[in-house]
């Protein structure tokens, strides 16, 4: 309870009275009792470190003595060379990392025109499927000097020795191919240049731009550089000059030709919804629209197709 401040009865001093709910008021009277002796705050003594003093040398002893008898927290004993572990020298008896070729080869990418609607319309299990039987179908497509390096995804990257060899295996994958009418249509990228083996693969700038070439190429067509070319016309295979084309990260504006050698695709018809070859014998339907016949793998491209007819029609003829 708080004290209030007023008169007694008796005398004029102030007395204080207790009030509730208020702070305690101070006289400022001075009292006639003599107060009490304040009491002196008790001080602890500050506590001893028990952690022990190191023996201080004589201020007389010279500074190199006691900084020689000082302990040296961060140094590390000497090891000599026979004393030093054997891991300290497995650098030294490693192999050498593998030495490069470099060689003049012609690099061909090729892939699957549509794939990636093909996966969205089939499912991954039957794209890895068709991935996978395009490599077998490269692979049984080899010559002599030929060698398929890798696959990636859907493409597949291969080298000759020369353009001509290089045409020759591009021709014989795209002639399988069609003649096989659950294979979409292919397209091919080919340039001829030096290139560095290391490990069993190929690097170099000329890998690059033949990865861009391939890029360019629409379905059913093979693009190449002026070397590829120059020996497609030795060859008879009708070439077209599509002037010089900008590619992305290749500095400069680079020269392409498309080569003839689009096979067996005109008699079969492409699904416009998967972009994939549909057989007449065992496609699920067909469609007209604006005067074209479109064919169709299944039900569902179908119905996509049927939903947005005008967007697929326009899709199919800008791919044309």
């Amino acid at each position: 309870m708080a004290r209030g401040v007023g008169y007694g009865h008796n005398s004029g001093q102030r007395l204080a009275f207790r009030f509730p709910h208020r702070e305690p008021a101070v006289s400022k009277r001075v009292s006639s009792r003599p107060s009490a002796r304040p009491r002196r705050a008790s001080v602890e003594p500050p506590p001893v470190s028990k952690r022990p003093l190191a023996p201080k040398l004589p201020s007389r002893a010279p500074a190199a003595l006691r900084r020689a008898e000082e302990p040296a927290p961060f140094s590390r004993p000497r090891i000599t060379l026979d004393e030093a572990p054997v891991a300290s020298t497995r650098f030294a008896l490693e192999e050498p990392p593998t030495s490069s070729t470099r060689v003049e080869a012609t690099i061909c990418f090729m892939d699957l025109a549509g794939f990636t609607a093909l996966t969205e319309a089939h499912g991954d299990e039957d794209a890895a499927n068709l991935a996978t039987r395009f490599a077998d179908l490269t692979r049984r497509s080899l010559r002599r000097g030929d060698r398929l390096v890798k696959t990636i995804g859907d493409a597949v990257l291969v080298t000759s020795p020369t353009p001509e060899q290089g045409l020759a295996l591009a021709e014989r994958v795209f002639t399988k191919a069609a003649q096989d009418p659950s294979f979409p249509p292919l397209r091919a990228g080919l340039h001829h240049g030096p290139a560095v083996c290391r490990d069993d693969d190929v690097f170099g700038a000329a890998v690059n731009l033949a990865a861009r070439v391939a890029a360019e190429a629409y379905a059913g067509e093979l693009l190449g550089t002026t070397e590829i070319a120059a020996a497609a016309r030795k060859a008879n295979i009708a070439v077209a000059d599509l002037g010089a084309v900008p590619l992305k990260n290749v500095r400069g504006a680079i020269p392409l030709f498309s080569m003839a050698l689009v096979v067996g695709t005109a008699e079969t018809p492409i699904d416009p919804v998967c972009q994939s070859p549909v057989d007449r014998r065992a496609a699920t339907g067909r469609l007209r629209f604006r005067d074209d016949e479109y064919w169709f793998c299944s039900l569902t491209c179908a119905a996509a197709f049927a939903s947005n007819p005008s967007w697929h029609a326009a899709s199919k003829q800008h791919k044309s």
